[in-house]
């Protein structure tokens, strides 16, 4: 693909900062469903190819009338603070020095509650 002289590719991530919450919302939302259409291109229940939906956001199998949708995947971000100060937690699994909030996803069967002091456990102990 060309690209014009003036204008480069650039990861989402870098431009996030850049940008109203109405643009990010709109390009995550763009971008997580262009990922769902393209993982979810076959009927997962007989593999004949589905075909997107005109009134929802749904892969239709012609032939065995299976509607499948994008998955919701809940997460939860909490911020533990005492007095004037906050926990942050560094990923051992990247190589950076970069310190965020206690986040992650909810597990099936689990509250809300629950995955909180289950993500606090699991990043600090």
């Amino acid at each position: 693909m060309d690209v014009l002289t003036d204008y480069q590719f650039m990861p989402v991530r870098d431009l996030v900062s850049h940008w109203s919450p109405s643009q990010f919302e709109q390009t995550s939302r763009a971008l997580q469903l262009l990922e769902w259409k393209r993982n979810h291109q076959f009927c997962s229940r007989c593999g004949h190819e589905a075909v997107q939906t005109d009134h929802e956001n749904a892969m239709r199998c012609p032939a065995c009338k299976y509607s499948q949708y994008p998955r919701i995947q809940p997460c939860v971000i909490v911020a533990i603070t005492k007095g004037s100060q906050i926990l942050l937690a560094r990923s051992v699994r990247r190589h950076t020095s970069m310190y965020g909030l206690i986040a992650g996803f909810v597990e099936i069967g689990e509250t809300l509650e629950q995955a909180v002091a289950r993500e606090t456990l699991e990043e600090v102990g």
